[in-house]
């Protein structure tokens, strides 16, 4: 049988803080730590399962260069609840989600942070989302309860601002002394943002 395609990755940790470094005159000779892995073959579209005012407004961001994929989530048991108004839309979100996550590199992971929000764009929503911490060796999948029905977040939007979404994704990924925050891309018709990797520093 074919093996299986495998991409290699490899993020340099400059970025932020050379660009501080540089607009201070200040000049370093360290060498900045990387965060390297390679992934396998995605699993594909995850599938979804929950109530159609949640389904019919989830939006799970692509994110081609994560370590940890969502590779199912279930919303059962989550309740979405939006009033629309003349100048604002009120929106509130109980949930208690299940997410299957599956560590895709070949690295083994040690945390990974999921978060779920609501609202026009995810840098203006209320965010809610564990970290998951333990040993997921490579291919492996574990699941990870998002809420435990005691989770909620409320908010409002100018009128006209965007339709209301239910954002999901995969918010950091702690793997061989690296902390890595995949990129979030994210429909363009719904909000121009494309957040980049971000490695940190090790812990």
């Amino acid at each position: 049988m074919p093996k299986a395609r495998t991409t290699k990755t490899t993020v340099i940790l400059c970025g932020v803080l050379l660009v501080a470094s540089l607009a201070q005159g200040e000049r370093s000779n360290a060498q900045e730590p990387t965060c390297a892995f390679s992934l396998q073959r995605s699993s594909g579209v995850p599938t979804v399962a929950g109530p159609d005012a949640v389904l019919s407004r989830l939006q799970l961001m692509r994110q081609p260069e994560s370590p940890a994929e969502i590779v199912s989530v279930d919303f059962n048991g989550s309740q979405l609840v939006i009033e629309e108004g003349n100048l604002s839309t009120n929106f509130a979100l109980q949930h208690n989600s299940v997410f299957t996550v599956r560590n895709r590199s070949d690295q083994t992971l040690e945390r990974i942070d999921l978060r779920v929000s609501v609202g026009v764009c995810p840098a203006s929503a209320t965010r809610l989302g564990p970290s998951w911490s333990g040993r997921l060796l490579p291919g492996e999948t574990t699941r990870i309860q998002v809420g435990r029905g005691t989770s909620g977040g409320t908010g409002s939007s100018m009128a006209g601002a965007g339709p209301i979404a239910v954002w999901a994704w995969v918010d950091r990924v702690d793997f061989a002394g690296c902390a890595y925050r995949p990129a979030q891309i994210l429909p363009q018709s719904l909000c121009q943002d494309v957040r980049p990797g971000i490695p940190t520093s090790p812990r």
